[in-house]
């Protein structure tokens, strides 16, 4: 889909770009209330996610 943010680019470099800038400088989540991101969280988020998919997903 071309409205895609990631429509031409390479996701996996695109998600390995965005883990490493978040291990270097985590970040901000808009409020107090949270800790920045993590590059750890990202991957562990990512981790648990495509893990559980196949509970939501048909």
């Amino acid at each position: 889909m071309q409205d895609c943010a990631l429509h031409g680019k390479d996701a996996a470099a695109e998600y390995d770009a965005l883990v490493a800038r978040a291990d270097r400088d985590p970040i901000p989540t808009g409020g107090t209330a949270h800790r920045p991101l993590t590059g750890a969280d990202i991957r562990g988020a990512t981790q648990d996610y495509l893990t559980l998919s196949g509970l939501s997903w048909p």
